[in-house]
């Protein structure tokens, strides 16, 4: 429903096309968070490339969710069906809070397919906890679990790694100790758009899927962002300017921003401003391989 995760997927989804260009054996891993409609985004944009879908496309979701499963099982192999697109799908029923080397196992990486991971919105629920980490010829290193993880994934050696976060500070500049009204504040400045995003995305507010964002989502984030501390507050936001040394720290390197994606990003941010370029509703832009999708 949100018109900023519609913008930032599609976002995404171009910068996996261009990453597997030519690949005919490829893997998406998807760690959590996306919506199944970002993948069937993904299946049309493979089926329309000029070089044509990969012959061999493998689809990783993970989701806690068993009946979120097989709804996306069901929708995404019809989709693929109609489009004529080769595809496996791998549900894995886990979630990142969870993640062991026996969940990184079910994923079924395989060393041949060109692999892509996507992780939207899950990533910063992993800051909160400190693991160490241990290596055999140098020191063990003492870091968060979100860099663990992160180190983890890089071993994989995967051709693009596309991490969507919230663009906000609710860990207190990286502290994690702010004080009850710095909370509220920064809190009510946040959601105070991501509402508003939703009431000028014309969805009607007796509807279902609005009354669950609103109502759980949205309320659950800000209750553990205002009223939890210590290992309980799992929604530890932080900015692209903190999570891009996190990223290189494990190896990472910025792709390229390719000139598709951010062109159809524009239209799409054009399109749900209702056109007005005068009062634009959405800003995109792009620094050093981050995407920015902004509310004005």
């Amino acid at each position: 429903l949100s018109p900023l995760l519609r913008a930032a997927s599609l976002a995404a989804n171009h910068a996996i096309v261009k990453a597997v260009e030519g690949e005919q054996d490829v893997h998406v891993v998807d760690l959590g968070g996306a919506n199944p409609r970002q993948w069937i985004e993904l299946l049309r944009l493979l089926a329309a490339h000029p070089g044509g879908a990969p012959s061999s496309l493998r689809l990783t979701i993970v989701s806690d969710h068993a009946f979120f499963l097989t709804c996306a099982t069901e929708v995404l192999t019809a989709e693929a069906t109609r489009l004529h697109v080769p595809l496996v799908l791998n549900p894995v029923r886990a979630h990142i809070d969870n993640f062991s080397p026996t969940v990184i196992a079910s994923l079924g990486v395989q060393r041949g397919p060109a692999l892509v991971l996507s992780s939207t919105l899950q990533l910063h629920r992993l800051i909160a906890d400190a693991t160490i980490v241990r290596h055999a010829e140098r020191e063990h290193e003492t870091m968060t679990r979100a860099d663990a993880l992160l180190h983890v994934l890089r071993d994989l050696s995967p051709k693009l790694l596309v991490l969507t976060e919230q663009e906000a500070d609710h860990n207190d500049g990286g502290e994690g100790r702010g004080g009850l009204w710095d909370r509220v504040n920064s809190a009510f400045d946040y959601y105070a758009v991501l509402f508003n995003d939703l009431e000028v995305s014309h969805v009607p507010r007796e509807s279902l899927d609005r009354a669950v964002v609103e109502r759980l989502h949205l309320r659950d984030e800000i209750v553990d962002i205002v009223a939890r501390d210590g290992a309980a507050r799992r929604e530890r936001h932080e900015k692209m300017l903190r999570w891009v040394p996190r990223m290189a720290a494990a190896g990472f390197q910025p792709a390229a921003v390719t000139m598709d994606g951010f062109k159809e990003t524009m239209r799409l941010a054009n399109r749900l401003s209702d056109g007005d370029r005068q009062k634009p509703l959405y800003r995109v832009t792009a620094v050093k391989g981050c995407f920015f999708v902004h509310s004005c």
